[in-house]
């Protein structure tokens, strides 16, 4: 096969990946197998005729690719994975292909022939038997993925006029040539981006590598056991540029960086991280010029069958990777739905320190393409390191005292927009049900900080359903800015058609259909307020983008006596909040915390941060806002690079929680007031020999002081101090 070809399938992998990462709904970590998307829609193209298969050849080889170049090259490369598949001892390669088609469908002789070519099974199922063909396809998936895969095909994706379902599933386990220690794995700092930081497990190594750089970025090279298979992890070299990088980067740019290398002794640091990725694939394949296949109207594949009705509903593909020190194991699989139309090496000792985001894959240098590609930027992803939290925020609940406070010498806060409390529920009854125990009744009544009120309960008494029910007093509002179409997005045929009784919006989840990785399923419950809020944002991100400035400003009562305003003009949109302060204390407080923001925010990326105390902002000058000296008025000046697809899920991230972490900044730095005056009268009573404190607090007695335990009466006493504090 001639190496134009791989070129070009690389280009088409290239973009497909810049698609995935531009898109809105993909989370901040991608993981996909290139490998498994090219197999299945192989499969599709053997069956497609006219204009279909024109687009899907020129969307993958440009325009000037030959019907019997696109066929050698599928054939090629299942050639290429079938082999090494079967010719490795120490690295496990497992590929599989399948048609499902509906009992009784005929399948043209010849496509037959061809899709055995590429070493695909043909199954019937009965689509009539929606949860059975669900069962059967799902089960295969599994089965070929080591069980890394499940649930692919997720519930009300196939219909009784479903005739056929193409899946491919891809696993891949392979120990590096020479391990990293676990013992010199350590804890360390992950930099997200220019505002999360997390915890991590780092692996640490010093050995021969392969290595390229340039003066964008690293490339370094880690090697399997079979030489056949390497992963490739590229390093922006500046912190958080990594957009910037893969903005630039081209396929044969990555080509030039796998050919100039050299082996050389480096000092490497990477994380240890697993992370599953679901993907559907439709939005994206439509965008690169395959849309067609999914149009019922135009959609020609009469070289599966007689019938001329067929179209491609859906492509889903769901990849599961796990790094650690023994190696790599990595799975993927990809289901196509067809319904009817109802670099210079430096001298100097190198280090690779990969402690901000990175791009990854997993390839054979002979054909450079890629078997797995992805992005890791620490966010969405499991560990089993407990201090994989964003040191930044803490999970939010509804109490006080379920906060998790993390208390420093600045009075830093970390909140998140994930609501704590759904999380610990949620994953004990889906565990617990998975796990085959006794299921417990649920009926949980909690409210967060702004007054937003949720219930969990079994709906009808039914243990074998959880609904997660929310209240928001500015519901109505949101009505006007597509609250409902971004929720029922989002959660699909987790929605009930009708909320509970006085709550706006309520999920359902059957505990009989949870799948065996349900991470995302719980992320995404835990943000129902934020993807409630997201419904603005998103639109006047719109807006912007389109350059249809003209629109009337969004005014959200999101709270009591508190508004948002929300503005877009052709280059920026414009966020500001009203937020009341309750003492003059509060004000000087919260002043500093917003000074400290804009002075140490990254000028370059950051956006603009303008606060007004009394006197609302210009924005605001012809409204209704009021005018008050406890009323102070924040102001964020968002750019295009902040409301783009590829940023704006973050951006939405960090103002959804902005008042809170604000007035809860302002409550954390009162503690530490406190507990600094505190301690200075304590040392100040030991120095002169007093020993009042046995009754200081009416609570009860706090120390028992003797000359001999000084330190541990004053550590004692402070402690007591904190707690008698969070009690209040």
């Amino acid at each position: 096969m001639e190496s134009k070809s791989f070129n070009e399938v690389t280009e088409f992998i290239w973009k497909l990946f810049q698609k995935i990462k531009s898109s809105k709904r993909v989370s901040e970590c991608i993981f996909l197998s290139p490998m498994s998307i090219l197999h299945a829609t192989g499969m599709a193209y053997f069956g497609a005729a006219g204009k279909t298969k024109l687009e899907i050849q020129r969307a993958i080889f440009g325009d000037t690719a030959k019907e019997k170049d696109v066929r050698a090259l599928f054939v090629e490369i299942n050639k290429i994975l079938t082999t090494e598949s079967k010719n490795f001892n120490k690295v496990k390669l497992l590929v599989a292909n399948c048609i499902y088609i509906q009992e009784g469908f005929k399948l043209l002789t010849p496509y037959v022939e061809d899709i055995k070519k590429i070493s695909s099974d043909i199954i019937e199922v009965d689509f009539m038997d929606i949860k059975e063909a669900r069962l059967v396809i799902n089960q295969w998936i599994c089965n070929k993925t080591e069980r890394k895969i499940e649930n692919l095909i997720p519930p009300g994706l196939l219909q009784p006029i479903t005739t056929s379902v193409i899946a491919n599933a891809i696993y891949f386990k392979a120990q590096w040539a020479r391990r990293f220690e676990v013992q010199n794995t350590v804890n360390s700092d992950f930099f997200c981006d220019e505002i999360r930081r997390i915890k991590v497990k780092m692996m640490r190594d010093k050995q021969e590598f392969y290595y390229y750089e340039n003066e964008l970025c690293q490339l370094l090279g880690i090697r399997y056991k079979e030489n056949n298979f390497w992963m490739y992890i590229l390093l922006p070299k500046q912190r958080f540029a990594l957009e910037e990088m893969e903005n630039s980067l081209t396929s044969s740019q990555l080509t030039e960086m796998f050919q100039n290398g050299a082996m050389v002794d480096v000092t490497v640091k990477i994380p240890k991280f697993t992370f599953t990725s679901a993907l559907n694939m439709k939005d994206v394949l439509t965008e690169l010029g395959m849309g067609i296949i999914f149009d019922g109207e135009n959609a020609d594949f009469s070289k599966i069958s007689k019938r001329k009705d067929i179209f491609v509903s859906d492509i889903l593909h769901k990849a599961f990777l796990e790094v650690n020190e023994e190696g790599t194991e990595a799975a993927a699989a990809t289901a196509v739905t067809m319904t009817d139309k109802a670099a210079v090496m430096p001298s100097k000792q190198l280090f690779f320190v990969a402690d901000h985001p990175f791009l990854f894959l997993i390839c054979n240098p002979k054909n450079c393409i890629p078997l797995f590609l992805g992005r890791y930027t620490g966010l969405n992803v499991k560990s089993d390191n407990a201090e994989t939290k964003c040191i930044q925020y803490a999970p939010f609940t509804s109490k006080f005292s379920h906060f998790k406070v993390r208390m420093m010498s600045k009075a830093t806060i970390m909140l998140d927009s994930s609501n704590k409390f759904i999380t610990e529920a949620l994953s004990n009854q889906f565990s617990n049900a998975l796990a085959g125990n006794r299921l417990e009744s649920v009926n949980f009544h909690f409210k967060d900080f702004d007054g937003v009120a949720y219930h969990m309960s079994n709906p009808n008494d039914d243990k074998n359903k959880i609904m997660l029910s929310i209240y928001l007093s500015y519901y109505e509002e949101l009505q006007e800015h597509g609250i409902n179409e971004r929720i029922r997005q989002e959660y699909g045929v987790y929605v009930a058609e009708i909320p509970e009784p006085q709550y706006n919006i309520s999920l359902i989840y059957d505990l009989t259909e949870i799948p065996q990785k349900y991470d995302d399923l719980i992320f995404k419950a835990a943000r129902l307020k934020r993807n409630c809020l997201a419904s603005v944002f998103e639109k006047y991100f719109e807006f912007q983008e389109r350059g249809d400035a003209g629109q009337n400003r969004a005014v959200i009562h999101y709270r009591e006596d508190e508004t948002m305003y929300v503005e877009a003009k052709s280059d920026r949109v414009t966020v500001i909040f009203s937020t009341v302060f309750n003492d003059p204390a509060d004000i000087i407080i919260g002043k500093i915390f917003l000074q400290e923001i804009h002075g140490k925010r990254a000028s370059q990326t950051a956006p603009q941060v303008i606060f007004s105390l009394g006197e609302p902002p210009l924005e605001l000058k012809n409204s209704n806002a009021r005018i008050s000296e406890g009323i102070g008025y924040v102001t964020f000046v968002l750019l295009p690079k902040h409301t783009c697809k590829a940023s704006r899920d973050n951006t939405i991230d960090l103002l959804s929680i902005f008042r809170s972490y604000l007035h809860y900044h302002i409550k954390g730095t009162k503690v530490i007031k406190v507990c600094y005056c505190f301690t200075n009268l304590l040392l100040l009573l030991l120095r002169i020999g007093l020993h009042p404190i046995e009754n200081a607090f009416q609570n009860g007695r706090i120390l028992k002081n003797t000359q001999s335990r000084k330190t541990e009466s004053y550590t004692r006493a402070e402690n007591y101090n904190v707690k008698a504090f969070f009690r209040s």
